[in-house]
């Protein structure tokens, strides 16, 4: 998951001063994906200060760990 403030500046670069861009509608969009995560049981990696090699580790730990994904 991302900090919406995070998502906000990125979705600034790709059209910016748009609704879509807004912190508002940032923070709604995080709501709504950690609530159907929650719902679902869906694990999730917190991703706004990590590089991307962290967050694979941290994917790969998590897969590892878990005996009902490896079979």
């Amino acid at each position: 998951m991302i900090d919406a403030e995070r998502l906000s500046e990125i979705h600034n670069e790709h059209r910016p001063g748009s609704n879509y861009a807004k912190l508002e509608n940032c923070r709604y969009e995080i709501n709504e994906a950690t609530a159907m995560m929650k719902k679902q049981s869906i694990p999730w990696v917190l991703t706004t200060s990590k590089s991307i090699e962290e967050i694979a580790t941290t994917v790969l730990q998590a897969i590892k760990s878990d005996k009902t994904i490896l079979g």
